[in-house]
């Protein structure tokens, strides 16, 4: 149950982190003084003011970032980490900012702990819906793999396709870096061979796209027929 909720968490956190980036259109020059929030903070339930006194929550993007290394998607990792170093990376005071918004004092004794039993005569139906949600994760996971089981060869081909795939694409960005570095640097370059290079690598990059495109048609197809078994 955890891997799917902290899928969707993690996949809310990052659309806030990406709203957090300032768009910039490409070209041959990076401002470093471009200013983008570091941190994000959350506003909890009215409740919260009353118990624990709590407003909000300030947790920095670097932080969260971190976190989405060591518990998000293995193959989402070392993206995220070139996130954090190149845009995060502790080179700013506001990469530290972390810390709540302490209400004590604005409510009174009596009203806090009217707060607190209130939420603690919830605990039992909260419970009981943490022990629902467990048991439909439970019940799909087991239809997910009773549908995939007539299927698992197929499934273990298309998997490997895509994993050399991804070995693909990244060695190809690595092509392009290293024809981007040279570009950049060495004058001696001719006009021709620029543009040699540089559709050599575009017609590897469409080569790659398409096969990409055929692997994801042929297991959207693949699970089509999983559901025909039900």
């Amino acid at each position: 149950m955890r891997d799917e909720y902290l899928d969707a968490d993690i996949e809310k956190i990052m659309e806030e982190v990406s709203r957090c980036l300032i768009d910039d259109e490409y070209g041959d020059t990076f401002n470093d003084n471009e200013i983008y929030k570091r941190s994000i903070t959350i506003d909890l339930p009215v409740e919260s003011s009353f118990f624990p006194g709590v407003q909000s929550i300030t947790i920095s993007i670097r932080d969260l970032l971190t976190w989405y290394i060591e518990l998000g998607p293995t193959c989402d990792r070392e993206r995220v980490s070139h996130i954090r170093d190149n845009f995060f990376g502790g080179d700013e005071p506001d990469d530290y900012e972390t810390g709540l918004m302490i209400t004590d004092g604005l409510h009174t004794p009596e009203e806090r702990a009217s707060v607190r039993w209130e939420l603690d005569q919830g605990e039992a139906e909260r419970t009981k819906k943490r022990a629902e949600l467990d048991e439909n994760l439970q019940k799909y996971e087991a239809d997910e793999e009773r549908r995939w089981l007539p299927f698992i060869a197929k499934r273990a081909e298309l998997d490997a396709e895509c994993d050399a795939q991804y070995a693909r694409a990244v060695a190809l960005d690595e092509e392009w870096y290293s024809f981007v570095c040279k570009g950049k640097t060495d004058k001696s370059l001719t006009k021709r061979w620029i543009d040699e290079r540089r559709a050599t690598l575009q017609a590897k990059t469409d080569q790659l796209i398409a096969d990409q495109q055929k692997t994801d048609e042929a297991y959207a197809e693949l699970r089509a027929q999983t559901f025909d078994k039900i």
